[in-house]
């Protein structure tokens, strides 16, 4: 069977988001000095391991809420950080830009679902393997980075809003890292990627006053918008580094 252009289209997308990664030695991180971590254990750390890990956006029933009173530009108040742009009159209702082929279903009439890479971009190890410099001010929140959201692209040469600023409210006032027994934490910040990271997000998570500690054993990252909901779980046992929890 011949593969059609839209799963050529996925096959490439999947590839930008989640570039193949030689096998590396199991718990690498655990036995070997950073300074001697090889590119592919970076590589490995980054993409798969306890702090990155492959979730799947799925369509599930519409999540009904109330509309803010207003619309916070998304990355409003975090320091040294570059917020989506802002439209000249109100929120377009008409969504703008190139959009990103859907992946495709594996049977007829099939929702569409998204694989999306969940990974903790202040975790210590991540840091050290390569994961994005955030600024000193950043340190007080947990930041999470979403990369393969489905997000309409900007059209090139255009100078025009942000065609997702009604999808990317959504998604900041429906993320969460769930805790057992415990409050959740609530995002509280949303910054928007570009050029090649048009699809990522940096969600930012407070730390105070309830910070996550070892003993909660396991954590949720649980983000949706609209009738797209993604969930996944992380074991807390598995992220301690050099003896503690770093996240």
């Amino acid at each position: 069977m011949q593969p059609t252009r839209r799963r050529i289209l996925h096959a490439a997308l999947l590839s930008r988001l989640f570039p193949a990664v030689p096998a590396a030695a199991r718990d690498f991180w655990k036995e070997k000095d950073p300074a001697a971590w090889t590119p592919e254990e970076k590589d490995a750390l980054l993409y798969q391991s306890p702090w990155a890990r492959q979730g799947t956006l799925l369509f599930t029933r519409e999540i009904k809420h109330e509309p803010p009173p207003t619309v916070a530009t998304p990355g409003a108040g975090v320091p040294g950080a570059r917020p989506a742009n802002t439209p000249r009159t109100g929120t377009p209702t008409v969504p703008m830009g190139e959009p990103i082929p859907p992946p495709p279903g594996s049977g007829k009439g099939e929702p569409p679902k998204f694989p999306v890479l969940v990974r903790w971009e202040t975790a210590r190890p991540v840091q050290l393997a390569g994961g994005a410099k955030l600024p000193e001010e950043t340190s007080a929140y947990y930041v999470i980075r979403l990369k393969g959201m489905p997000l309409m692209r900007p059209r090139p040469g255009k100078d025009e809003p942000n065609p997702n600023l009604g999808l990317l409210e959504a998604i900041k006032q429906d993320s969460l890292i769930q805790r057992k027994n415990r409050d959740p934490l609530r995002c509280n910040h949303l910054l928007t990627g570009s050029g090649n990271e048009v699809t990522d997000l940096l969600l930012f998570f407070p730390r105070q006053p309830d910070p996550i500690t070892l003993a909660e054993n396991e954590v949720e990252f649980i983000t949706a918008f609209g009738s797209f909901r993604l969930s996944l779980k992380f074991p807390l046992k598995e992220m301690v580094f050099q003896g503690a929890l770093m996240l």
